[in-house]
């Protein structure tokens, strides 16, 4: 089906400002060679794909944990720190495709179990790689309310259970992480944001079995080749390569020549290094102007990855200075989103590890 161009939906924010970042990732680190002999390929051909991929090592919980886990440890964090009070978050957004529970919201749980209180309003948004837009966006809205002062935006993915060990095209890329953006009011110049989905190709990144649409069986746990080697089983995230790059490539650059025009750092989210080169390339910009490091660091963290990317490459200059940045995400849904800001200088800006 051919898409008609249609005008582009900006919505514009004022008197908002993000706060500070802290991300949380796992202390274990794993390597790609170290995998290499999970894929039904030959190892030398999977290590081949190292540099044109970013495959390197990612960042993956050793224990069962719950992404409850991570974000616990970050809000202790910065209570202990002084950086913030239980009495100060007015709401609790939380980005996730992978919560504790399918009920209750897992920003509920963690609400009771942090001792927040009880006029914190908390939110469970299914959201994957652009989740973090979706985020602010909806925080940027819930700070039009006299009485919301100040917004937690928490993204939070263990992706190393949400795919297959066993899949070559994704697994090596994928980390675990949490993310904890604060976001209250005060001056600052004018934040446009950029968001466009498109449904009829939402079947391009999907988890097929585990909802009412086709509950857990004896089927849905077998595990079979997709076909192009890859071995998974209903329960883990799909994504059809093919379909993602076409996507990107053909949807994503106009956001970009539509939103950018101002920014000073582009941090965009980080699916692999292959991708980014090429968006790079055609956007006719650098990767120094626009960083590609994350996935070969830490992994691909889906809705994390762009807190990630600041915290993990400006993360000591934030705290002292401002940047004019242009936040730019793409993901399942399908869907698109920049978001044109000045952050900084940031009370906190940091990228922590638990030993989980």
């Amino acid at each position: 089906t051919a898409h008609t161009a249609v005008p582009a939906m900006f919505l514009s924010f004022k008197d908002k400002k993000i706060l500070g970042v802290l991300s949380v990732v796992p202390k274990n680190v794993v390597r790609f060679e170290d995998e290499a002999d999970n894929y039904a390929f030959p190892k030398e051909q999977t290590l081949a794909l190292k540099k044109m991929m970013g495959y390197n090592v990612h960042r993956v919980c050793r224990t069962p944990a719950c992404i409850s886990d991570l974000i616990k440890f970050g809000f202790e964090h910065l209570f202990d720190a002084g950086l913030l009070r239980r009495e100060e978050i007015d709401a609790f957004v939380l980005l996730t495709n992978s919560p504790d529970y399918p009920v209750p919201p897992t920003s509920n749980i963690i609400q009771g179990e942090l001792g927040l209180k009880e006029d914190c309003i908390c939110l469970d948004i299914n959201q994957g790689c652009a989740g973090f837009m979706v985020g602010l966006m909806q925080a940027f809205m819930l700070l039009e309310q006299d009485a919301v002062k100040k917004v937690a935006v928490v993204t939070a993915d263990i992706e190393s259970r949400t795919h297959s060990f066993r899949d070559r095209a994704s697994f090596p890329l994928m980390g675990d992480a949490a993310t904890i953006t604060l976001v209250g009011k005060g001056a600052s110049g004018e934040i446009r944001q950029f968001i466009k989905m498109d449904g009829r190709g939402a079947k391009a990144i999907m988890m097929p079995a585990g909802g009412l649409k086709c509950p857990a069986s004896e089927e849905t746990l077998r595990w079979r080749d997709d076909g192009n080697g890859n071995i998974m089983t209903g329960h883990h995230i799909r994504m059809e390569g093919g379909e993602i790059f076409n996507f990107v490539m053909k949807r994503v650059p106009q956001m970009f020549f539509e939103t950018f025009e101002k920014y000073g750092l582009l941090m965009v989210h980080q699916p692999n290094k292959f991708l980014l080169a090429r968006l790079a390339k055609k956007l006719g910009v650098t990767l120094e102007k626009m960083p590609a490091n994350v996935v070969e660091h830490l992994g691909n963290s889906a809705s994390s990855t762009i807190p990630n990317d600041i915290t993990l490459n400006i993360g000591p200059e934030l705290e002292k200075k401002s940047f004019k940045l242009c936040l730019g995400a793409f993901g399942e849904g399908l869907i698109w989103s920049a978001t044109i800001l000045d952050v900084g200088p940031l009370e906190f800006c940091r990228l922590i590890e638990i030993d989980i």
